[in-house]
């Protein structure tokens, strides 16, 4: 292994770590102002777990609708966040 192989890896180490605390950090952020508190955050995965068909059978079909939608938002823009992250660092000095 040469020396530019292993800066590489050193170089790829680092994006992903930094690539994580972003993406853990944006979630972080973002919790409060979009589930309010931890009960909310559960319902929003109760929601993402129980049939579409069930929830409007119950009625719930358009609550249902918008916590899947703020879950999948949520999670969609941590993962962007680090993604980008990650990428930014391996393009800038990889």
């Amino acid at each position: 292994m040469c020396i530019e192989e292993a800066g590489r890896d050193v170089v790829f180490i680092v994006a992903l770590i930094l690539g994580l605390v972003v993406c853990v950090g944006v979630w972080v952020a973002l919790f409060k102002l979009t589930f309010d508190d931890r009960d909310g955050f559960f319902e929003c995965v109760m929601y993402c777990f129980k049939p579409d068909l069930w929830s409007w059978i119950q009625g719930d079909g358009l609550e249902d609708f918008w916590c899947t939608l703020k879950l999948n938002s949520w999670l969609a823009v941590g993962f962007a966040a680090g993604a980008g992250t990650f990428l930014g660092v391996v393009s800038l000095f990889g």
